[in-house]
């Protein structure tokens, strides 16, 4: 139950940093065109 928890963790973890990645980007590129 403990290392499914951790896996949970890790995995959602890794979901907020690509989403906040996407994000940085699509700013940095609307900034660009602008």
């Amino acid at each position: 139950m403990k290392k499914r928890k951790h896996t949970f963790c890790s995995w959602t973890f890794g979901i907020v940093a690509i989403v906040v990645m996407t994000v940085i980007i699509v700013l940095q590129t609307k900034a660009d065109f602008s």
